[in-house]
């Protein structure tokens, strides 16, 4: 953990105690993702829309799913009909 976060990243985990700052690009993320669940009648905010809010927040998901041969779009529709079935 401390060759990837630094030293001392142990002593600092679980350490965090109210708001989390996030980067605008996952709040945005967040969001999106909320608006798939309320779009799609959730209760709950589901790893499926979590998913479905990163792929509508910009381009580095999307590059990174054609860079090894996958369809955005298509990604995300098999998400939803995978969502929609299982509700």
């Amino acid at each position: 953990m401390e060759r990837s976060f630094g030293k001392g990243a142990w002593a600092r985990s679980g350490a965090h105690k109210g708001h989390i700052p996030f980067t605008s690009d996952t709040k945005k993320a967040l969001e999106l993702s909320l608006g798939h669940a309320l779009a799609l009648k959730s209760k709950t905010i589901e790893d499926g829309h979590i998913l479905l809010g990163v792929l509508d927040a910009g381009p580095t998901v999307k590059d990174a799913l054609s860079a090894v041969g996958l369809e955005p779009q298509r990604v995300k529709r098999r998400v939803l009909d995978v969502m929609k079935a299982a509700s």
